[in-house]
């Protein structure tokens, strides 16, 4: 039997038939595809995730270190004055043990 285009009903399946396995594998492909595109976004999430985690951290032991030279300053300045009352404190008893010999 010939259709209106000159095909055989053999040929008529064997079309639709390739037609349907071209279709059910660019699904698969399609599916493969979204799965991989899934799993790709799973892990650029994850990675954005740890990258703002340890932004975070960064900023915090920034901080720290801001403190902690401050933290020094102050103990250089206090260290400063303690030696210049030590040195006082000498020059003041040199002067009160010269006064009394």
């Amino acid at each position: 039997m010939i259709n209106a285009f000159g095909l055989s009903l053999f040929q008529v399946k064997s079309l639709a038939e390739d037609k349907k396995a071209s279709t059910d594998s660019m699904k698969q492909r399609f599916n493969l595809a979204m799965k991989e595109k899934s799993q790709y976004e799973q892990i650029y999430h994850k990675a954005k995730d740890d990258l703002e985690r340890k932004d975070l951290k960064i900023a915090k032991l920034e901080r720290k270190m801001v403190e902690t030279e401050c933290a020094m300053t102050e103990l250089e300045t206090a260290a400063s004055h303690l030696h210049s009352l030590a040195k006082q404190s000498t020059q003041a008893l040199e002067t009160t043990a010269a006064a009394y010999q």
